[in-house]
């Protein structure tokens, strides 16, 4: 599992979003939000191929190391109800 903070954090997300590269390729999804309301991040869920593609890779250390800097996209399914009513929420 990894934190991803979202580059737009005034837009929820829904759990189980589907997270990808730019390239299409499909690394999780979204398992949890963590923090505030105003300033979310989001535990991804990495599928286990996803895992044992990095890990068997000659140069991978960690985790972290091998994810660091890399932009990922999520296939939203955006919570239109929290979205919609997000400024009167915050009052």
């Amino acid at each position: 599992m990894v934190l991803v903070m979202p580059s737009n954090p005034l837009q929820l997300l829904d759990l189980e979003n589907i997270v990808a590269f730019g390239d299409k390729q499909v690394i999780g999804f979204i398992y949890e939000p963590i923090g505030p309301v105003t300033m979310p991040l989001y535990s991804i869920q990495l599928y286990p191929e996803f895992v044992d593609k990095i890990t068997a890779q000659p140069d991978f250390t960690n985790m972290k190391e091998a994810l660091h800097g890399l932009k990922c996209f999520v296939v939203k399914r955006c919570l239109k109800l929290i979205n919609s009513r997000l400024d009167s929420i915050m009052k």
